[in-house]
């Protein structure tokens, strides 16, 4: 039932794409999976902050949030 009403989504890319990016993991030493939790943060920031910080509110709730944020801030 939870797969029927949440899908995973099938990425369509041309071939030329994954193998660029299939060499630049390569390259950079990481799978997919460390790739996104390492930058697709920074890419949704990118594209529309308030949203990405309502969905982190949402996921995170407050304290875990405020925690990220000053654990980044040290970081930064």
């Amino acid at each position: 039932m939870a797969k029927a009403n949440n899908p995973r989504l099938q990425a369509q890319v041309t071939p030329e794409l994954k193998e660029i990016t299939d060499k630049m993991l390569e390259h950079l030493d990481m799978s997919q999976a460390q790739f996104f939790e390492k930058y697709l943060p920074a890419l949704f920031l990118a594209i529309d902050r308030g949203k990405y910080l309502e969905l982190l509110e949402t996921v995170y709730g407050n304290e875990e949030l405020n925690r990220l944020i000053k654990t980044s801030e040290r970081l930064g």
